[in-house]
């Protein structure tokens, strides 16, 4: 497992460049990580990325097989884990974005905990699948938001969350 803590990461982290990729559907092809990861109170000055679109039009996602953790963090640069599969507990506690953030089509197999972050730039979330409880309690979303078409499989708790600007709810599924 990766655990990192109070560090500053001046370089961009890329998921999708750790591993051997493999095709798993017509110009789509994947990154398993196989260990949890974790970063708490770090700093991230360049993107973090677990999707990447290749000159030739193909996609590289990732699956992780285990928790994805970014607790208390800060991404000072953009954030994409489009098209991303997690199949261990999802937690960006107390986290703050402040460029534009990409989580469409994520699929998150356990519970995912996004309470307390802090969204200043755009967000998306088209197409998510929660397969357990969704936790945005708390969170702030500054600029525009879009959980269009999402699916929660179970508990969706928003208390106490703020949106400042257009937030899309539509076509949602429960």
């Amino acid at each position: 497992p990766v655990y990192i803590e109070n560090q500053t990461i001046d370089e961009i982290i890329d998921f999708t460049s750790f591993l051997e990729t493999h095709l798993i559907s017509e110009g789509i092809y994947q990154v398993n990580i196989k260990s949890g990861i974790t970063f708490k109170k770090c700093v991230f000055n360049k993107p973090v990325s677990a999707f990447k679109k290749l000159e030739n039009g193909n996609s590289v996602l990732t699956a992780f097989q285990a928790n994805v953790s970014f607790i208390d963090c800060v991404f000072l640069d953009d954030v994409n884990f489009r098209g991303s599969s997690i199949s261990g507990r999802v937690d960006f506690t107390g986290s703050k974005f402040n460029k534009s953030t990409n989580f469409e089509e994520l699929k998150c197999h356990e519970n995912a905990f996004f309470n307390h972050c802090v969204f200043e730039a755009p967000l998306r979330f088209q197409n998510a699948f929660f397969y357990q409880k969704a936790n945005f309690m708390s969170a702030e979303f500054h600029d525009t938001v879009s959980f269009q078409n999402n699916l929660f499989n179970s508990e969706l708790q928003f208390s106490a969350a703020k949106f400042y600007k257009y937030t899309d709810f539509t076509l949602i599924d429960s």
